[in-house]
């Protein structure tokens, strides 16, 4: 008999993961000159095949939510193999997003004028988004059987991840609101003529 109050549990923070990935990936709307697309061709053709591959641990993860369903109607453990598919597959998602990202804001320019602090936000968000995207990996080891466990622990990681980035570019942002003098700009790729203004 499957125990209710777990099941609308599995459920609510299901949805909620459900819903994190949602709003990870439409979170980032770069600027048409930090845009992966106009950056260069290679950056372009790389967005492109990460967008369809996206697709397929998206995928799994619904595949996940279910087999974490069905065993708690079952009131069971999780099968080694549901366990392992919904950490990959969170995994996955989250590593690919991270990968858009960096074509987008990846090698962008600096300004000469932004305070020490913004420069150490820069390298906090890059650490923050590697390190969540590995960590569902370090979880396979965990073996987290629990239907209700896991989910609420994928959910956690997920819905912590939007709150994070969110909080780094709602502070980083006014900090491009001004287009920088020519002079004003710290090229990061010398190689690179064009400018970008946003990370």
């Amino acid at each position: 008999i499957a125990d209710y109050s777990r099941y609308y549990w599995t459920l609510g923070l299901s949805f909620l993961l459900i819903f994190s990935f949602t709003l990870l990936y439409f979170h980032v709307k770069p600027p048409p000159e930090d845009n992966a697309l106009h950056r260069s061709r290679e950056r372009g053709v790389l967005l492109f095949f990460l967008h369809k591959i996206l697709g397929a641990p998206l995928l799994a993860v619904g595949v996940s939510v279910r087999l974490m369903v069905d065993a708690v109607i079952t009131n069971s453990k999780m099968s080694n193999f549901a366990a392992l598919l919904t950490s990959c597959s969170v995994g996955s998602s989250l590593l690919i997003l991270a990968l858009t990202r960096v074509l987008h804001y990846g090698g962008v320019k600096h300004r000469r004028s932004f305070p020490p602090h913004v420069y150490v936000m820069f390298n906090f968000w890059w650490f923050t988004l590697s390190s969540f995207s590995l960590l569902p990996f370090f979880l396979i080891f965990a073996r987290i059987r629990d239907p209700v466990t896991s989910v609420a622990v994928y959910t956690g990681l997920t819905f912590a991840l939007c709150i994070i980035e969110s909080c780094y570019t709602h502070h980083l942002q006014r900090h491009f609101q001004e287009v920088p003098d020519d002079n004003e700009v710290e090229h990061l790729e010398p190689n690179n003529t064009k400018t970008y203004e946003a990370v």
